[in-house]
């Protein structure tokens, strides 16, 4: 939880100097001191005194109730060097003695210089102490603003399949008693679904299992859940090819990488329920071809 932080006596008074300043004057606080001078033109300099004067006076405003603005000087001390800058200020921006913009800056830089080195003094010591109190303030209200939420970091296509599994694994599964497999292939971190319906594969995916796998066992392509869910991705892509689908997995720049495969079957004789498998002779084949890795952790056949 946020806290307020304590600030002594003096601080507190710096701070109530700020509080009266309008946003055009802290931007002048938080410039940073020192390095060249700035070439200003006659509307640039008349600026730069009016931002001088209106920060001198609104010092002055806490002086006159005894506010102290540091522990070096009396407040009469720092009031009366700053009703100084104030007046020549003035003096050479109003009325009979009124100069040109940048004439008049140069006079008042002038005068700091010789006559007025206790007051440029005094100005600088407590334009420093209201910058650094400013940049406290601002890091305090930046203390308090909402944080951004964190960038969210995409699911790796194995956390996409572990949650899934997590939802289906030991839930209930289609009844009956003819064999029942459902395969979930993961690219991109999409999800793609294939069960052993014996649906028609479209021609591409049909072609291309027959090219990549030399039968080891009893097999229907068409009955192959994991040959359907990778027949989904096809699908979707509108592959018209067998190499276009070859090429997808293993042809860079744009080949898909770190796919991964599960599979599920139903068993039990009364109220059937779901149970991670490994692939068959034939599926391992075509999935190590195209580089799709099998997920088989905790499979139990």
């Amino acid at each position: 939880m946020y806290q307020e932080p304590k600030i002594d006596k003096v601080a507190k008074n710096l701070r109530a100097v700020l509080n009266g300043l309008s946003g055009t004057y802290l931007s002048y606080l938080r410039r940073p001191v020192g390095g060249p001078v700035p070439v200003l033109d006659d509307a640039q300099s008349l600026e730069e005194l009016k931002l001088l004067s209106a920060v001198a006076q609104r010092s002055i405003v806490e002086l006159q109730f005894e506010k102290p603005l540091n522990d070096d000087s009396s407040a009469d001390d720092l009031k009366q060097s700053l009703g100084l800058l104030v007046k020549e200020i003035r003096d050479v921006t109003t009325g009979h003695g009124q100069l040109p913009g940048r004439q008049a800056h140069a006079a008042v830089l002038v005068w700091l210089d010789t006559v007025g080195t206790d007051v440029r003094d005094a100005y600088e010591d407590l334009r420093w102490r209201l910058a650094a109190q400013l940049v406290e303030v601002d890091a305090e209200i930046e203390a308090t603003k909402p944080k951004p939420p964190a960038p969210k970091v995409p699911r790796t296509n194995q956390q996409v399949l572990t949650d899934q599994f997590r939802l289906v694994l030991g839930r209930a599964a289609p009844g009956g008693t003819l064999p029942t497999v459902r395969a979930y292939l993961v690219i991109g971190g999409v999800m793609y679904r294939g069960d052993n319906d014996g649906t028609t594969l479209a021609a591409p995916t049909l072609k291309l299992i027959k090219e990549l796998v030399s039968r080891q066992e009893d097999w229907t392509i068409t009955g192959c859940a994991e040959v359907h869910a990778l027949d989904a991705y096809v699908r979707t892509r509108n592959f018209t090819t067998a190499d276009q689908v070859r090429n997808a997995f293993t042809r860079p720049p744009g080949n898909i990488t770190d796919a991964v495969i599960g599979a599920m079957d139903a068993v039990g004789r009364t109220g059937r329920y779901w149970v991670k498998r490994v692939p068959c002779d034939n599926c391992v084949q075509w999935l190590a071809q195209l580089r799709i890795t099998a997920d088989t952790a905790g499979a139990q056949h």
